[in-house]
């Protein structure tokens, strides 16, 4: 499998997360979108233990919103642990 990276600094980025940038300067992808591939990109580097540690925080952090009546909030972390358990699990979670 080859991987093409480009190296800034220290840290090896994947074309992905370069041409997400790019498309971000230039103004073709909103801030959101590109919290997104960085999300993503960063999902993918994580072990199988850092992934589950991730899922816990995003929980903790979405149930300190939903407590202090940050609605909007947990709304979106609710979006991003669904999105993060369906790339992980390969399923999506059925909400009734």
């Amino acid at each position: 499998m080859t991987f093409h990276a480009e190296h800034i600094g220290s840290f090896v980025r994947p074309q992905r997360l370069v041409d997400a940038a790019r498309a971000h300067k230039a103004g073709k992808l909103d801030d959101a979108g590109f919290k997104a591939a960085q999300d993503e990109a960063r999902y993918e580097a994580m072990g199988e233990k850092q992934v589950a540690r991730e899922i816990r925080r995003l929980e903790k952090e979405m149930a300190a919103h939903a407590r202090n009546l940050e609605f909007e909030k947990a709304a979106a972390l609710r979006d991003r642990l669904a999105e993060l358990r369906k790339r992980v699990f390969g399923v999506a979670l059925v909400s009734e």
